[in-house]
This record gives C-alpha cells, structure tokens and sequence, in this order.
C-alpha cells in the first residue's frame, strides 16, 4: 500500500491535551486576579506600614521629577524650524 502525499488542503490532526481548569492560573477570570492583587496589596500595607508610605512617596517624587524634566525639556528645546526662521531669544 503506497502513501499519497499530502496536500495543502488536508487536514492537520492535532491532540490537545485535557488541562485541570481547577488549578489553571491562565483560565482564572481577570477579577479573581485582581481582587487577589488587592488583597496581597492590603496585606502588605497592614504588615508593613512605613515601607508602603515610603514606596508611595518613592513614586509620588519620581513622577513629579519626571515631569519636571519633561517640562524643562520642551521650555528650552531648540526646535528645528527655529532653524529656518533664526534663533530668537
């Protein structure tokens, strides 16, 4: 018995195995997650008081640095079609 070859149009037969959705983390539904973030959030703010304050404030000056920098460097950016029409200043 000889073998035809396969062509483009034939079927692709592929076994997917039986997952347990009980203990599948990529199945678990986006609430779930995030209600468990929230939890693992407070828990750490109730153990750890003074480390949650300062990882807050850490972030609060950060963004207020970055912005800062944002802003100086559009004030005194040199744009290009400044070039052309000369530097005035």
């Amino acid at each position: 018995m000889s073998k035809t070859p396969a062509s483009a149009a034939d079927p692709i037969e592929v076994e997917i195995p039986e997952q347990d959705h009980d203990h599948d983390e990529a199945g678990e539904p986006l609430l779930d997650k995030l209600e468990d973030l929230g939890n693992r959030v407070t828990d750490f703010v109730v153990e750890r008081p003074l480390t949650a304050v300062g990882i807050a404030l850490a972030a609060v000056l950060h963004l207020g640095g970055a912005l800062v920098a944002r802003w100086l460097f559009f004030a005194q950016a040199e744009h290009v079609v400044g070039l052309y029409y000369g530097a005035r200043g």
